[in-house]
């Protein structure tokens, strides 16, 4: 036998030297855990940058999705556009039978005790609401989605805006011709068709965008960022929710990332003039 020929001793020496290598010394441990630290601050800022490429896009995807909806209430209605919340439901509301039936959570028979929510009316980095459910008023932060509410259809979370310039507004047309109603709505220049989503080529002028509320209406160019200048209707879309850029549903169809100062060089209304010097995100 081998062990016989090699003696006592030497087998313990054998067995000595393999057990050397039967675990990690404590320097390989702290040296691996050095090289996996390392490897997570790498892969840690991509994995961020990835994580908030894709909420970009989750968002933008939604809002084609309401731009769709749009045309369907535009076609269903012969061209007609929906009339502005004053005098009809809120365009959340109209776009109901649309985007299916909304799940409905909370208890009693009163509407005003029902909420309903759907994931294409909520951007993916607008899913915190820290206010209760009676704050119905603009959301206090980018990263938050706001209520409103209709007395038929109970509440809705969302966390994107209309351009309140669109609405058809209809019973606002028999006011005197120069009133502060009547001229700066779309609607009086029909040679541009700009309710007309299936004929408009116009890529310049906002239809739907990320919001702290429901809708919103700059009327000139001087309005800013959220929150500095939380007074003005630009102030509810110009929010720090993409960093620094915002996705924006057009007229047109086409739905953009656009770097947030583009604002200012949509048309919002057709007597609106973009700044000489597109004011820059303070974030």
């Amino acid at each position: 036998m081998l062990a016989e020929r090699i003696g006592p001793d030497a087998q313990t020496n054998i067995r000595s030297k393999g057990s050397r290598h039967d675990g990690f010394t404590l320097v390989e441990l702290l040296v691996v855990i050095g090289i996996i630290a390392v490897l997570v601050a790498i892969l840690l800022p991509a994995l961020g940058k990835a994580r908030a490429q894709a909420n970009i896009v989750s968002c933008a995807s939604n809002l084609r999705q309401l731009s769709t909806c749009m045309l369907m209430y535009e076609q269903d209605y012969k061209g007609h556009w929906m009339a502005e919340w004053t005098t009809g439901p809120l365009w959340t509301f109209q776009l109901l039978p649309y985007y299916a039936k909304l799940p409905r959570r909370g208890t009693g028979t009163n509407n005003n005790d029902v909420r309903m929510t759907q994931k294409v009316l909520v951007c993916p980095n607008a899913t915190d609401k820290p206010t209760d459910d009676n704050d119905n008023s603009p959301s206090i932060s980018p990263k938050q989605y706001f209520f409103t509410n209709h007395s038929s259809f109970g509440k809705v979370e969302c966390a994107y805006g209309m351009n309140r310039w669109l609405y058809d507004n209809t019973a606002k047309r028999a006011n005197p011709p120069g009133s502060t109603d009547k001229k700066y709505w779309y609607y009086q220049y029909p040679q541009l068709t700009y309710f007309t989503l299936s004929k408009s080529s116009r890529g310049d002028i906002p239809l739907l965008f990320d919001c702290r509320w429901r809708e919103a209406r700059p009327n000139n160019n001087t309005e800013g960022y959220f929150p500095i200048d939380q007074g003005s209707d630009m102030s509810n879309v110009a929010i720090n929710r993409h960093g620094k850029f915002i996705n924006v549903a057009l007229l047109d169809g086409s739905v953009r990332t656009l770097p947030i100062e583009q604002l200012w060089n949509l048309k919002w209304w057709h007597g609106w003039n973009p700044p000489a010097t597109l004011p820059k995100a303070p974030w």
